[in-house]
């Protein structure tokens, strides 16, 4: 939204400030929702048990109750930004049915190549929101929002590296149990590469702040740490201590870039 925000006036603020409530509670809903359909499947993983939410008291009803409340709450407050982007909301809501639903074969989780999809688009639609919120799509909108689903897809593989263990021991073909978790490790290492160069050529053509070419000077560091994993022997505990390290990173790099746009916006 830093991008397309046209000015610091009041009436901005709060359309921004609703449409951001509005994405929060789709994406919780896109987590409870998960966590509902998955609970079977975390019943049977050794250590996972008590991290589920029955073990915390909840029931299923409750909890997939819970995810159509998030889900239609917000979609509602969206639409109270801009009706035009109900459809979009809809969609989200679609997309994390499609991830999580619990039925063999249809499963996206489940399904190699096309979860990560599922993540991509998400991610896209997500940034959407904010473009059409202040104005109407351009090309800037659809290059910046696929650099983040880029970002958010890389991310979504080594996820699947980390929990590869546990997931083929429930038998859930996710892309990293299908072809192997050091060969999806090598394919989020190559997408997480491509997306600095995409970064640095979006601020070069002048879709995001320039400041976003500096961007390049953290990628040895993230190589450095995704290299240390991968000599580790991919550990789930390792990779996971990857995944915390480079979201720091990439929030630190996106918050610059956001602040940078604000900055630059007429009061």
């Amino acid at each position: 939204m830093a991008l397309y925000i046209p000015e610091f006036g009041a009436k901005y603020i709060v359309r921004a400030a609703i449409l951001s409530i509005g994405c929060f509670l789709i994406m919780a809903y896109i987590f409870v929702y998960n966590d509902w359909a998955d609970f079977s499947l975390d019943d049977t993983v050794a250590g996972q048990r008590k991290n589920t939410f029955v073990y915390r008291g909840i029931a299923p009803r409750q909890m997939l109750l819970l995810a159509a409340a998030l889900a239609l709450s917000g979609a509602a407050i969206i639409s109270l930004v801009s009706i035009a982007l109900l459809p979009i909301a809809l969609a989200m809501i679609a997309l994390g049915i499609a991830y999580s639903l619990p039925v063999a074969g249809l499963k996206g989780k489940a399904i190699p190549i096309y979860a990560s999809a599922l993540h991509f688009v998400g991610i896209l639609l997500v940034f959407l929101f904010g473009a059409m919120a202040f104005g109407p799509l351009d090309a800037r909108a659809w290059q910046v929002g696929s650099y983040f689903g880029l970002v958010i897809m890389a991310g979504h593989l080594v996820q699947e590296v980390q929990d590869f263990s546990g997931d083929q021991s429930a038998r859930v073909t996710t892309t990293a149990v299908r072809f192997g978790k050091r060969r999806m490790f090598a394919l989020s290492f190559g997408l997480f590469s491509v997306s600095f160069a995409v970064l640095y050529l979006l601020a070069d053509a002048g879709a995001i702040p320039s400041l976003a070419r500096y961007a390049l000077i953290f990628y040895p560091v993230y190589a450095w740490w995704a290299l240390r994993a991968w000599k580790d022997g991919l550990q789930e505990g390792r990779v996971r201590r990857l995944r915390n390290q480079y979201r720091v990173l990439f929030a630190v790099m996106i918050l610059a870039i956001a602040i940078a746009a604000l900055v630059q916006k007429p009061n």
